[in-house]
């Protein structure tokens, strides 16, 4: 049987890392690669292009993975950006919204990751919270690790008994975590699954959509729960 083709729509260096060695480069992680691969994968890197150009890349994956990165720009849920918001690439955006679009009309899976999340989230008509100081609950759990490492877990997760990602990983369990934005109004389509003590959305769901706040491509050869959820997207959906 032919392994499936699981595109990850590629992030951007930083401005400044462009300017100072004259080059724009796009790029995947290498362990988001490594993790497809071992389980059962072929990852194809998917360059920012622009949006009329989803058709046809969606055309030649099988399933999609949106990666984490820089922060989504606001003015796509309608927002003005809060100074503590992060760097931004809005092409990079309005291409992945495009994609998401895309992957839905030909109802393709889509697997994503922390600021993968919140731009899926938001492609659906959600919306997030610029920083995570914003929400009205107390913020009483570290959301961003650093400087431990990022193969170690660090924090609690409760996940929903009747979801798919409970049948997968079960309904406790620990996660690692860097993000300082987190998702506020859900979108369409989407339910949230997942909860971390101060309740923070860690993971959605929906038709065809795996969705998680936490980082399982940096973690998937110490923690297994993140191997499976891995094995899941690529041979189950």
């Amino acid at each position: 049987m032919n392994k499936p083709i699981i595109g990850i729509a590629a992030t951007q260096l930083d401005e400044y890392v462009e300017e100072l060695y004259n080059s724009q480069v796009h790029y995947a992680q290498g362990e988001l690669v490594e993790a497809i691969r071992a389980a059962g994968g072929i990852p194809l890197i998917l360059p920012i292009g622009i949006p009329i150009e989803a058709v046809e890349y969606v055309s030649h994956i099988d399933k999609l993975i949106l990666a984490g990165g820089h922060d989504v720009d606001p003015m796509t849920y309608d927002e003005e950006p809060h100074p503590l918001a992060g760097s931004l690439v809005p092409k990079r955006d309005f291409f992945e919204i495009e994609l998401v679009h895309e992957m839905r009309r030909q109802k393709k899976p889509i697997m994503s990751i922390c600021r993968g999340t919140q731009l899926l989230n938001i492609a659906l008509g959600g919306t997030v919270w610029q920083d995570l100081s914003l929400r009205p609950e107390e913020t009483t759990v570290k959301h961003n690790q650093a400087p431990t490492r990022s193969d170690v877990v660090t924090h609690s997760v409760f996940v929903e008994e009747d979801s798919e990602l409970a049948k997968i990983i079960g309904e406790n369990i620990l996660v690692n975590s860097f993000h300082h934005q987190a998702i506020h109004k859900v979108g369409h389509g989407l339910r949230a699954v997942a909860w971390s003590h101060d309740e923070v959305i860690e993971a959605l769901e929906g038709e065809n959509i795996l969705a998680v706040q936490w980082h399982p491509e940096l973690a998937f050869k110490t923690n297994e729960n993140d191997f499976e959820i891995f094995k899941h997207f690529i041979k189950d959906m």
